[in-house]
Order: structure tokens, then C-alpha cells, then sequence
């Protein structure tokens, strides 16, 4: 994959995604429309992401949350260290709220990072599959 944007390119792979099915229509009235939530982290900030389930996008503090009107996903880069890279995998398995890219944790790519975490909400909320990114252009 690759991503186009402002005349830049930057190849990137997903490493890591959530179960997206509370994104898909299949099964639900038009009238549940839910909202995406993305926010951008990094590996080392778990304490933060915990900090933000256990507060406003938790189930306890918001119906919207606890009733799936809110999803709401993490977006990070690789950090390249194998530990960390085992530790998201263990956040994955209990929390299922990760995007992880290969993407270098770098504030020049914070706009790339932005993308990543709304382009299949955004472009088409209820396609399982992700687009080519070859063939869109912004």
C-alpha cells in the first residue's frame, strides 16, 4: 500500500487492526449512525490510552460508548522495538481498539498518521474490505 498526499508519497503497511465490524451497516437500521473517534499515540503511550478508556471513552463514563453510537481507536506507528511490538499485540487482545501502521513515529508524518486513522471511515464507512490507495488521489 501506499499513501498519496499533497503530492507526497509514502508507502505504509498495516500491522495491527481492530475487529471494524461495529463500522459495517450489515444488520443495522440507517437511523444508528455512529461516530469514529481516532486518536493518535504512540507505542510507548499506554498509560495514556488507559488514561482515555477508563475516562471519556469509557463505557462507564459514556452511554454513547457503552451503547457502540462511539467508537473509538487508537492510531500508532511502529515503534520498530519487538517488545513494544509485543505489548500492542497484548493491548489488541483485551482492548481490540488498535490501528498500528509501519509508518515512522515522526511529527513530519503526523499528517500521514491523521489519514490513516479516517481514511476507510471517511471514504467508506460500511466497505469491509480497504481501498487501493493507489487510486485515490487527495
Amino acid at each position: 500500500m501506499e499513501m498519496i498526499f499533497s503530492n507526497n508519497t509514502i508507502p505504509y503497511r498495516i500491522l495491527m487492526l481492530p475487529d471494524l465490524s461495529d463500522c459495517q451497516a450489515e444488520g443495522k437500521n440507517m437511523t444508528d449512525q455512529i461516530v469514529v473517534a481516532t486518536v493518535l499515540t504512540s507505542a510507548k503511550r499506554y498509560e495514556t490510552r488507559m488514561a482515555i478508556r477508563e475516562t471519556w471513552a469509557g463505557d462507564r463514563f459514556s452511554s454513547a460508548v457503552k451503547n457502540r453510537k462511539v467508537l473509538v481507536y487508537f492510531v500508532i506507528s511502529d515503534s520498530k522495538i519487538r517488545k513494544d511490538m509485543d505489548l500492542l499485540l497484548d493491548e489488541q487482545a483485551i482492548y481490540n481498539d488498535l490501528i498500528v501502521t509501519d509508518l515512522k513515529e515522526a511529527y513530519n508524518n503526523l499528517v500521514y498518521k491523521v489519514r490513516r486513522g479516517c481514511y476507510r471511515e471517511v471514504d467508506n464507512p460500511y466497505d469491509n474490505s480497504f481501498p487501493n490507495n493507489n487510486s485515490q488521489s487527495d
